[in-house]
């Protein structure tokens, strides 16, 4: 018996390599490593079968007819699934013989062999039983019985009669076919195609000698696919805060970041849309409250998101100021949520620092930095600047760290004013500081030559001997001390008395251990004024409980506002008796740096006021962290020059 068989695949093109590989590979229909990264295979996008009904029989008046089609088309990875249903009847009174419908391995099963033509596959299979000896008996099986030729799994039908009966008959055939085609190329789209003929065999003529088989049928399964997309992953990013550290009590907003890897095959084209929540229990946000951008597109190849607290654009609670009243690191709780990302929301965390802006004032006197001291010649340090905090009161005044007089220095000045007891004036009128060669290019002036600044005087080179220092110092008259260690100095609580003139000198590091006072008095002569010399070689630290000190301070080192016992404050100093405890100095002090230690008080609540009266705050209150007070009374003294004494005092315009 003769047989067609046409069988087309048609899908994915595939290289001979890549076909050597797959033999080497073992392969999941899931995941393909490839280049060390792990893909999402494939996503089925359809399935269809074609023709997807009977067609009508008994066309064109022919002896026997057939339909069929494909239905169930279904894909797993591996294996294409589908039933094949056939319908066949008799349409004419013409007798025929020998009947059987046949294809491809795709649509019909293997059912035995004819003849010598070896393994064929029918759907509908004439066995001859019993069996055939009329004209044509071909069909006779080489084995002698019909009922061999079929093989005992065919699952197609047997039709014992020379023809269909004149009812019809009909089948349904499960097939399946497997696809390698569907573990290569992961991040590509592709499409499977399985077809193949059907056709009728039958006799007619004289003595049934005329072979038919040209009532044929193509029957299509197809399957398509395309990349998985593999939904973002979400990192966390950072908290930012504008201001960058705000104060206690200062408005600011809060912007929350995330970011993702894009996830796999989305494009850009594929947007996704993603939301923030923001805790800050500090401030009184609690969550859940939506506080940022809700809802924003961003692609899903890749792309970054972020929230922002206040958001005026969302309204309602989320665009009242936050503020936090004390500092601290605050923390920071927040949650991503990102559609079609199966690993969201995620939840992230971080901080918000809100720390003390302590700043300074100058009264009475002039700021100078950048000279060394040496009589008329002397080391100066280009570098040197003043640093601080300012703030803008109100049209162009600014209150915060300034003096109320001039201020020099040969590097840079910020966050600092001067002439502020003329506080109409903008806050850089009486500001001389070398920052840049161009005035023009400069915040606070510019171009200022060390040749116009002074030097201090060489308070240490005529330094007499002195009487040994006393464990408290409590004069009863006019006296110089001197020590040749790092030593503690401490004044009697009642200060020096009337007419007292102390200077101590140490040849090592000092600390300052208790206030330095003098005793209060109407002065009716210049004489009766006490004075306060501390001149040290080496550093001077002042212990955290000291308030007020009074006289002159010189340092060739460094001059800590508050410290330990000769080293720098501790951590926890700063955050206690250094912020509580601020300092006043009624005098004058000068050191190759002047560390500012105390940390109380905050530029948020400086005051306009504060600029011409220094006792706008008492101690302990907030306001400047430290106050330098240049006293008549210290001038009056000379202790600027310990060789001299001032009768009377006069000064010509201008007075910077």
């Amino acid at each position: 018996m003769r047989r067609k068989y046409g069988i087309g695949i048609k899908g994915v093109a595939m290289s001979k390599l890549r076909q050597l590989l797959v033999m080497f590979l073992m392969v999941s229909a899931i995941f393909v490593i490839s280049g060390g990264k792990a893909e999402a295979a494939k996503t089925i996008t359809g399935t269809s079968g074609s023709p997807t009904e009977y067609r009508a029989l008994c066309d064109g008046g022919t002896p026997v007819d057939f339909a069929a089609y494909p239905s169930d088309v279904n894909f797993d990875g591996v294996n294409l699934t589908y039933n094949i249903n056939i319908h066949w009847q008799r349409c004419t009174g013409t007798e025929t013989r020998a009947y059987a419908i046949y294809g491809g391995e795709e649509v019909c099963p293997v059912s035995g062999t004819y003849g010598v033509a070896g393994i064929v596959t029918d759907c509908v299979k004439y066995i001859g039983s019993p069996e055939y000896s009329g004209p044509g008996n071909g069909l006779t099986c080489p084995e002698g019985v019909n009922g061999q030729c079929v093989t005992p799994a065919f699952s197609g039908a047997r039709v014992s009669a020379n023809q269909p009966s004149s009812a019809g008959t009909s089948i349904t055939i499960p097939m399946s076919v497997t696809n390698n085609l569907w573990l290569l190329a992961p991040d590509a789209a592709g499409t499977w195609t399985v077809s193949n003929q059907m056709c009728q065999y039958y006799k007619t003529g004289a003595n049934f000698t005329v072979h038919n088989d040209n009532r044929c049928i193509t029957l299509t399964m197809s399957v398509s696919w395309v990349p998985t997309p593999v939904p973002p992953t979400i990192s966390c990013g950072s908290v930012t805060t504008s201001p960058s550290n705000p104060e206690p009590g200062e408005s600011f907003t809060l912007t929350a970041s995330f970011s993702t890897d894009g996830g796999e095959h989305g494009g850009s084209n594929d947007p996704t849309l993603y939301s923030i929540q923001v805790a800050i229990p500090a401030a009184g946000v609690t969550a859940p409250g939506r506080y940022a951008a809700a809802y924003a597109s961003i692609p899903w190849d890749a792309g970054s998101g972020s929230g922002t607290l206040p958001n005026i654009s969302i309204g309602g609670a989320s665009a009242l100021p936050i503020s936090i009243a004390t500092s601290g690191v605050h923390p920071v709780t927040y949650t991503v949520v990102v559609d079609g990302a199966d690993n969201t929301p995620q939840t992230c965390t971080g901080s918000v620092t809100v720390a003390n802006k302590p700043y300074f004032k100058v009264y009475g006197g002039d700021v100078s930095v950048g000279k060394g001291s040496g009589g008329s010649a002397c080391a100066t340090n280009a570098s040197a600047g003043v640093a601080s905090w300012l703030r803008l009161y109100s049209g162009g005044i600014y209150a915060g760290s300034g003096t109320q007089l001039a201020a020099f220095a040969l590097g840079s000045i910020d966050g600092f004013a001067s002439g502020q007891e003329r506080y109409t004036l903008p806050r850089k009128n009486l500001t001389f500081a070398n920052s840049g060669s161009v005035i023009a290019n400069s915040t606070y002036g510019g171009d200022l030559s060390p040749n116009n600044m002074p030097c201090a005087a060489d308070y240490w080179s005529d330094t007499p001997a002195g009487s040994s220092l006393p464990a408290v110092i409590n004069p009863a008259s006019s006296t110089t001390y001197r020590s040749n260690t790092n030593s503690e100095i401490r004044v009697v609580p009642t200060g020096i008395g009337v007419g007292r003139s102390v200077t101590v000198y140490v040849d090592g590091d000092a600390y300052i251990a208790s206030n330095i006072m003098y005793q209060p008095s109407i002065y009716t002569d210049i004489g009766q004024i006490p004075s306060f010399r501390l001149i040290v070689r080496g550093n001077i630290y002042v212990a955290p409980g000291v308030t007020e000190l009074n006289g002159l301070f010189v340092a060739t080192g460094k001059f800590y506002t508050c410290g330990q016992a000769y080293g720098q404050p501790t951590p926890s100093q700063l955050d206690g008796d250094c912020r509580i405890n601020r300092l006043t100095v009624r005098g004058s002090v000068i050191a190759d740096t002047i560390k500012l230690s105390r940390t109380g008080g905050t530029l948020a609540q400086s005051q306009l006021a504060e600029a011409w009266n220094h006792n706008v705050y008492s101690l302990g209150s907030d306001g400047p962290a430290e106050r330098f007070i240049y006293t008549p009374e210290f001038w009056l003294t000379g202790d600027f020059d310990p060789g001299s004494e001032s009768q009377s005092y006069r000064t010509l315009p201008p007075v910077l």
